[in-house]
């Protein structure tokens, strides 16, 4: 059936994805139950999964909770996603309800969009938070959505990823530009995938490096730049190189001065706060790097949202929902 466009008054649900995070030490070991018993997260058989993500889950909670409490005690992606959200519903106007949902925190899928159709909304889009598309994150974030929406007969579309968009780079570049001043080397990181899994064609690896070429035209004239991914589990291969593997490689040939990036996420979450200030600044130092600076995730930045904002506007014009207009810029609809 071919859709119809909105009438005056009929709001568009934005719902802007992320894995979320334990906002409490009790809900660390719930959590991690959770993203162990995704199947794009641990491929095995179905019969097997669920035990398997329960005993994984109790191991490494201990070490996990240490972590969390070293940063405040939770994760901040939940306010951070929060404030996002407000930030882009600013920007959209009122004829779209943004909510934010996450893949491995409450409040599940049901409860969000049932309180957004009681609202009036019947067509959603779908905005991952993540900035290159994976089937392990905005797949599975996006096919957690689709089940909940087929229920409750709601239409629904996704925002495709967007690794060198323009606005998002802006954002980058604000955060990387004011120490780069006396650096020897800009590394920028993003979370790492099994080998296997880039290897069955997901597309993160290439779109990251997409993000590395843009950023390089726009920040590396003078000085040189590599990438690195973080966040390696378990006895797979990863793809790499590997952060810490590029952090002593950097020390060996004898740079002192590193300004570090990271560029797969929305906003700031254990991944940074832990493992690049406070593991991967402790590495540093101790390989002789006298000057460890971190840039910080484009979170709230107004050309972030911008990005953000004009992808959704895109969206609703190309499904038929919105009138078509003009498209200028990142896609802002006029």
């Amino acid at each position: 059936m071919p859709e119809t466009m909105l009438g005056a008054n009929d709001p568009v649900g934005v719902l802007l994805l992320n894995m979320g995070g334990p906002a409490a030490p009790g809900e660390i070991r719930p959590f991690l139950t959770r993203l162990f018993s995704d199947p794009r997260m641990l491929p095995v058989p179905a019969a097997l999964r669920a035990p398997l993500a329960r005993v994984i889950a109790w191991r490494r909670s201990p070490k996990v909770a240490g972590k969390y409490r070293a940063i405040g005690g939770g994760s901040p992606v939940g306010q951070e996603s929060e404030r996002q959200a407000a930030a882009l519903g600013e920007q959209l106007g009122p004829l779209f309800l943004v909510r934010t949902l996450f893949r491995y925190s409450g409040p599940g899928p049901d409860e969000v969009l049932a309180h957004l159709r009681d609202r009036g909304v019947r067509r959603l889009v779908a905005l991952p938070a993540y900035p290159q598309w994976s089937g392990t994150t905005s797949g599975s974030s996006v096919d957690h959505l689709a089940r909940s929406a087929e229920r409750l007969g709601m239409t629904w579309r996704e925002v495709p990823s967007y690794p060198d968009g323009e606005a998002f780079i802006d954002a980058l570049c604000a955060g990387v530009r004011p120490l780069l001043h006396g650096a020897e080397h800009l590394l920028l990181t993003a979370h790492g995938l099994p080998r296997r899994v880039v290897e069955a064609g997901d597309p993160y690896a290439e779109q990251v490096q997409r993000t590395k070429a843009a950023l390089e035209r726009r920040l590396c004239a003078d000085m040189p730049c590599s990438l690195a991914f973080q966040s390696r589990l378990g006895p797979v291969a990863w793809i790499g190189p590997h952060l810490d593997d590029e952090i002593r490689r950097l020390a060996a040939d004898g740079i002192r001065r590193l300004v570090v990036a990271p560029v797969s996420f929305a906003c700031e979450n254990l991944e940074t706060l832990w493992d690049l200030d406070r593991e991967m600044a402790r590495l540093a130092a101790a390989c002789g790097i006298e000057s460890y600076r971190r840039a910080p995730a484009p979170g709230c930045h107004p050309r972030f949202i911008t990005q953000l904002a004009g992808l959704v506007r895109e969206q609703a014009v190309r499904s038929g929902w919105m009138p078509a207009r003009k498209i200028h810029g990142v896609g802002h609809v006029a």
